[in-house]
């Protein structure tokens, strides 16, 4: 093997190390996106049934917030534990 092909060899690896480093770092803005979407859903989703059940609109209001936190959480926690099989 000569030292041409060597160099060649060399600069596409780092080529395709810089791409597949984007290709995570998009992959994981993703992640993040849907799981914030997700929690989204579900705080309207609380919201509206509470507020179908004529509470508050404060009560409204933190059980949409619990259904966000909880569903973002459990969905990050699902990724993380995802990651690591």
């Amino acid at each position: 093997m000569d030292a041409t092909s060597l160099a060649q060899l060399q600069a596409d690896n780092r080529a395709l190390a810089e791409k597949l480093d984007r290709a995570n770092a998009k992959n994981t803005y993703l992640k993040v996106a849907v799981s914030l979407m997700s929690g989204v859903v579900a705080f309207f989703v609380g919201y509206l049934v509470v507020r179908h059940l004529e509470a508050e609109a404060l009560a409204g209001l933190g059980a949409g917030g619990i259904c966000f936190a909880t569903i973002t959480g459990l969905s990050f926690t699902i990724q993380a534990h995802l990651k690591q099989v």
